[in-house]
């Protein structure tokens, strides 16, 4: 046990006496004797309670115990002692700093005009000069950063052994950060430590608090200036043109707070050191080493490694994908690798949510997280085949924020939208619009027992944390080697998160192309996040149908040939053998899940569902529903095209 951890072990709220120190210093260690001794007189409050004859005595036992001699302690103790009057004499001088700083208001009565008052402390507190200045959210509401400590981290810090024959590269566990919004206690001491409201009295200038009407109208303030902030980022950014961004305090301009340890900026790699050759070493390490035991191809380790690169890039992106992490079947190992990932990039443990049933409740729920700025959530507990279709989730997806109403209120709030979605199940996947905005990595299971193969990571989280600083140092390779930053080698950015891929996708997939030119396997798939994406929507379920559908559609009325919802629907009230089945699909698809029948309102609902989308039929035929709008009537035709590019192009 260390001192540190012996103090907090003690009873500090009396001083300590000679016999509460002489027990102390009978049961320390040999090594730490001589420095609990001295935090006990200095911080433990004995240096005024014992005297000179007590402190001489207790000099020679710690002497003794200790194995050195009495002028070391002596020493120690003398230099302990000037230690804590500096630090006194340092915080005396920063209260009197703050105290100059602060500025003198002559408190108002209680029923002085609102607009004057509420204007002139928001040009006191807008002018602050801080780090972190007094600050509102997307929707004005004043919000300050808690924090909290994450729960069983470790707070030691190992660095770099060249006598370790693995080296290790921990980093000190961050505090979890979370934007909270005031309330009238909290604004209150905030806006106390940058105005000292004054009464005249007989006896001077006494010092008020500005009274409870203005401390509400401030909250609700909106017309003040002071700076909006999104979110709060404990790790540097790599910006589109390279620049590496690690400057703690606020923001204004991206809208963020940074609280980036110093110790971290150790292991970030310079951008000119980010050669092909440290880029291939950098994936080497991150697929060969630390993600040696996940049981998962190159592209799926791919997708994991994006995940962790977009919660460290979050704040950059207007729009972001959403991912999901499946297997067969349970003990695969998906909480691990999640529970790795999250701990690389924040230094934390993932926030878990159970997905409800009730979109109702999702949205709630989903709204509550943003509103804290968590930086990525994973949806656990989500049952075995689950299609998961969420309205909300698409919005946030391709959104920098998101707004909804607050349980209670109806006023609508703003909330940033920059939360990684991550979902993890045995054989779930994305459904609806969701399926084209979100990336699968899936682990393969080849024994009913997968938690017993062999592993060469014993303890995948402790290794993890281990060799944090190393994890880290090549995830930040990868973006600061992107070709992406040099104007002169960047291409035209791929997928509808054009944004993402030019910062995160485009890393990942130059890093993998060496990799598999290195590892000869130049001639396997190479690994494109573009047809991933194609993939998750290919393999849609509502998209299938659609398809299925447009395809009898065309089968009909083929060549371009025009209909209407109700010469479909005569359609479906034959009964004629040879398309029984086609008829049987289409009424299937047109019919109201309520109702079970076809009409002619429901076929035009229908049909104007899927009207302008292109969906494949077959290898390599795009199909699509076009739409004519004629008098009181719609008029549709179905066009199959061979070519993706010129479908864009047929308009008519």
């Amino acid at each position: 046990m260390n001192v540190r951890d012996r103090l907090s072990g003690l009873d500090c709220t009396l001083p300590h006496d000679q016999d509460s120190i002489t027990g102390a210093i009978d049961t320390a260690e040999k090594s730490e004797v001589s420095r609990l001794f001295c935090d006990l007189m200095t911080t433990g409050g004995a240096d005024g309670v014992l005297d000179p004859v007590e402190t001489k005595l207790l000099v020679k036992k710690v002497a003794a115990r200790s194995g050195g001699g009495v002028r070391v302690v002596e020493k120690m103790l003398k230099e302990a002692r000037r230690e804590k009057r500096q630090k006194q004499a340092d915080a005396e001088r920063q209260a009197r700093a703050a105290m100059c700083a602060k500025t003198m208001l002559p408190a108002s009565p209680s029923d002085a005009e609102i607009g004057p008052e509420m204007r002139k402390w928001d040009a006191i507190l807008s002018g602050v000069k801080a780090l972190e200045p007094p600050m509102r959210d997307l929707s004005g509401w004043p919000v300050r950063i808690q924090v909290r400590e994450p729960v069983g981290a470790r707070p030691e810090l190992t660095s770099k052994s060249a006598n370790d024959d693995d080296e290790l590269s921990r980093l000190p566990p961050p505090k979890q950060t979370l934007l909270t919004r005031h309330d009238v206690y909290s604004v209150e001491h905030e806006i106390g430590r940058y105005i000292t409201f004054l009464r005249e009295t007989d006896a001077g200038d006494l010092p008020v608090c500005p009274g409870r009407r203005f401390i509400d109208h401030w909250l609700h303030f909106e017309d003040s200036r002071l700076p909006r902030v999104s979110a709060v980022l404990t790790m540097p950014l790599v910006l589109p043109d390279g620049t590496l961004l690690a400057a703690n305090g606020l923001d204004r301009e991206r809208r963020f707070v940074m609280r980036c340890d110093e110790k971290l900026l150790s292991f970030i790699p310079e951008r000119f050191a980010c050669d092909d050759a440290t880029v291939l070493k950098a994936f080497e390490f991150l697929v060969d080493d630390w993600l040696c035991d996940v049981a998962a191809d190159l592209a799926s380790k791919g997708v994991l490694i994006a995940y962790a690169l977009t919660i460290i890039e979050r704040i950059l992106f207007p729009a972001r994908p959403a991912f999901f992490v499946t297997a067969s079947q349970r003990a695969s190992g998906k909480t691990t690798v999640l529970q790795m990932l999250v701990l690389a990039a924040l230094g934390l443990s993932p926030p878990a949510a159970a997905w409800a049933r009730d979109e109702d409740e999702r949205r709630k729920a989903i709204f509550g997280y943003l509103m804290e700025g968590l930086p990525t959530i994973v949806w656990d507990n989500i049952r075995n085949g689950t299609a998961i279709a969420s309205k909300v989730i698409e919005e946030i997806c391709t959104a920098e924020s998101h707004s909804d109403r607050l349980l209670g209120s109806s006023k609508a709030i703003t909330a940033p939208a920059f939360m990684v979605n991550i979902f993890t199940g045995n054989n779930i996947r994305p459904a609806g619009d969701l399926a084209s905005r979100c990336l699968e990595a899936r682990l393969a299971v080849d024994r009913p027992d997968p938690q017993n193969r062999p592993f060469t990571h014993i303890d995948p989280m402790q290794w993890t944390r281990d060799h944090r600083g190393e994890i880290l140092q090549a995830l930040y390779t990868l973006l600061l080697g992107n070709p992406q930053l040099d104007p002169a080698r960047a291409v035209e950015p791929k997928t509808r998160f054009k944004h993402w891929w030019s910062i995160v996708g485009a890393a990942i997939e130059y890093a993998a192309d060496i990799y598999q030119g290195r590892h000869h396997s130049a001639a396997s798939e190479p690994l494109e996040f573009s047809k991933m994406f194609d993939i998750s929507d290919e393999e849609d379920e509502d998209a299938v149908e659609m398809g299925e559908v447009l395809e009898i559609l065309d089968k009909l009325w083929p060549n371009g040939v025009e209909f209407s919802a109700a010469d479909v629907f005569e359609r479906l009230r034959t009964r004629a053998e040879q398309d029984s089945q086609d008829l049987a699909t289409l009424r299937q698809f047109f019919a109201p899940k309520t109702v079970l029948t076809c009409s002619v309102k429901s076929v035009g609902r229908g049909l104007r569902a899927i009207v302008d989308r292109p969906l494949r039929a077959g290898e390599s035929d795009v199909i699509i529903l076009r739409k004519r709008a004629l008098h009181n009537q719609s008029l549709y035709r179905v066009n199959r095209k061979t070519r993706v590019d010129t479908l864009a192009r047929d308009t008519t």
